[in-house]
């Protein structure tokens, strides 16, 4: 009788003892998947502030580029020199580009075209920094000061007699388009303001996905649980688990139909959420979510062949600008050093490219570099209200705007794909 007591206590020491590792275990693997979870999101984070980031800096480039364009100012630019390295010859060249802007008898402005000294000073500087060093800011900050004056006028007309001066002559000197521009500069300037202020607090740790908080949250438990019924092992291969984790972090971010900073729930996801239901319902609820999924990746692939077919274009346009550049170059040495012929070729060679480039055909040709360059800036200028824009009628047919419809067409069916949540 004692012996059979002293074997069932033993056994049941046996037992504790093995509950008490398997509950070891399961908490290790619990606190691995945390912290694999936790270091996926903050990659994922990472590569999110970066595409931003780069984004907004072409962004930053393109908005200073049609400034210049649409401000009458694009002439100054062609005529500053690059090169120069004695900072007398530098400042010679910057006084004769800024009294261009404020003395009529330069030639270049007339009676409301003149601007005030200062400003006319402060526009030589950016535009040598942006002919000299590629710099955009000095541009974009001489959009943003527009833009405010602009808006300014717009709702009490209290300005200063400079700005209404600069304003006046902005407006004599440049085109209809010189307002969108200044305000497509604003909204650059403001998301990298919001960009560098979510680096920084990533940078120091003040994000809330870098936190404790959430590190072991419900729903991490939950999907860690879940997780488990995929393992056919009892016993927890955590590397494995923690590559599957982890398996998205070398992926390169990619353009997405989504905002960056929504991730699609999976549909084994969204059919937990109604695992209430009857079995028979369950499973069409999983059939229509397998057939709205299935149409979202057939609409995915039809945008990502536009995005390649648009950005073959603007890669194309951005080619005929440089090679436009460089002609401007050719054609000013010759015309400098008295070769006739060959700066009357530079010259043919630069109005054939500005037709290529829209500026006398108006952007006419759908299958065209331009074409397709001038939707993408209204794109980007516009946004999602972009096709409320007055030309927005013909660039209907740009892919720029296929790939618009389709984002629209996919987020359409993931609001039908998660409205029970």
């Amino acid at each position: 009788m004692a012996a059979e007591a002293l074997k069932a206590l033993n056994s049941i020491i046996a037992y504790q003892q093995q509950s008490e590792k398997q509950q070891l275990q399961q908490s290790l693997a619990l606190l691995q998947f945390a912290q694999a979870k936790r270091a996926n999101d903050i990659s994922i984070f990472e590569k999110q502030i970066s595409y931003a980031d780069k984004s907004n800096k072409q962004m930053t480039l393109d908005a200073a580029d049609q400034f210049l364009r649409s401000s009458g100012l694009q002439y100054i630019a062609d005529i500053t020199p690059t090169g120069l390295d004695d900072p007398d010859e530098i400042k010679e060249s910057l006084t004769d580009l800024s009294e261009m802007l404020y003395k009529k008898r330069k030639g270049f402005v007339g009676k409301d075209s003149a601007f005030t000294p200062e400003k006319a000073s402060e526009i030589a500087s950016a535009i040598w920094a942006w002919k000299n060093a590629q710099e955009p800011r000095g541009i974009i900050n001489l959009a943003t000061q527009l833009d405010r004056t602009v808006t300014s006028l717009a709702n009490d007309g209290n300005v200063s007699k400079s700005d209404r001066k600069n304003f006046l002559a902005y407006k004599a000197i440049g085109s209809p388009d010189i307002k969108e521009a200044s305000r497509l500069a604003t909204r650059t300037e403001q998301a990298q303001r919001d960009i560098l202020k979510e680096m920084i607090q990533f940078s120091q740790g003040d994000t809330e996905i870098q936190s404790d908080f959430g590190l072991l949250s419900p729903e991490v438990v939950e999907e860690f649980q879940s997780s488990q019924q995929n393992i056919v092992s009892p016993q927890f291969d955590l590397d494995a688990l923690a590559n599957l984790i982890l398996k998205d972090l070398s992926e390169d971010t990619k353009e997405s139909a989504f905002n960056l900073n929504y991730t699609p729930p999976k549909n084994k996801f969204l059919l937990r959420q109604v695992n209430y239901l009857p079995q028979e319902t369950q499973q069409a609820e999983a059939e229509r979510l397998k057939s709205i999924t299935a149409e979202q990746d057939s609409l995915s692939l039809l945008m990502n062949e536009a995005i390649e077919e648009r950005d073959e274009l603007l890669s194309q346009h951005t080619d005929l600008k440089e090679e436009r550049d460089k002609q401007n170059k050719i054609f000013k040495y010759h015309r400098e050093m008295g070769n006739d012929k060959e700066w009357k070729e530079a010259l043919q060679k630069m109005r054939a490219l500005d037709m290529e480039l829209g500026k006398k055909s108006g952007y006419s040709n759908v299958d065209s570099p331009a074409h397709e360059a001038e939707a993408y800036r209204l794109a980007n200028t516009w946004g999602r209200n972009w096709v409320g824009a007055p030309q927005a009628e013909s660039y209907s047919k740009s892919h720029t705007n296929k790939v618009f419809e389709l984002k629209e067409a996919i987020q359409a069916l993931e609001r039908e794909r998660t409205k029970f949540l």
